[in-house]
């Protein structure tokens, strides 16, 4: 009875502490808010993959949390350096008045006339 007793405190220990590095790792999941999600995604995550590394089912839990309350993770703390940005793609200019078009035709293919109004 005991150890039984000492085994479980040892558990809810160790719980505990995944709990924490959890929260720790996830700054935008409050546990208040968020526990019983995270208690219902770990299981159904755990019981449909059993060989589930422990780091990728958090990631998972983490962001089916995310998806389902419309969360949106910290990019990077005040004092990071900024991220790099993505060179701007050149937005779309139309041809000046008087650019001569050179169009060259194809030739028809041996369906070319299959959507045409032969009558």
């Amino acid at each position: 009875m005991f150890q039984d007793g000492c085994h479980s405190r040892q558990s809810d220990e160790g719980a505990r502490q995944a709990e924490d590095a959890f929260y720790g790792k996830y700054k935008f999941l409050d546990r208040t808010k968020h526990a019983v999600d995270v208690g219902q995604f770990s299981q159904a995550f755990k019981s449909t993959n059993p060989a589930l590394a422990q780091d990728d089912l958090l990631a998972m839990v983490a962001a089916a949390i995310q998806g389902k309350h419309g969360l949106v993770m910290p990019t990077a703390a005040p004092g990071a350096p900024p991220a790099p940005q993505q060179p701007a793609i050149p937005s779309f200019v139309p041809a000046r008045p008087g650019t001569a078009v050179r169009v060259t035709p194809e030739a028809e293919g041996p369906y070319a006339g299959l959507g045409r109004d032969h009558d």
